[in-house]
């Protein structure tokens, strides 16, 4: 049975609200300057690049 395409949006969706909440008050500065900001934004972008 093939992956139901509502449930991959819906964890690109969550991904998104979670970067969200990651970068809410940050400057691009803190981010190049935060390696775990850095890390944490760039996995939910890979994971949500799988779905």
């Amino acid at each position: 049975m093939p992956p139901d395409p509502r449930k991959s949006l819906e964890d690109i969706r969550h991904a998104a609200a979670l970067i969200a909440k990651f970068v809410n008050g940050r400057t691009f500065d803190d981010y190049r300057a935060d390696e775990m900001l850095h890390a944490a934004i760039e996995r939910e972008l890979m994971m949500s690049a799988r779905q």
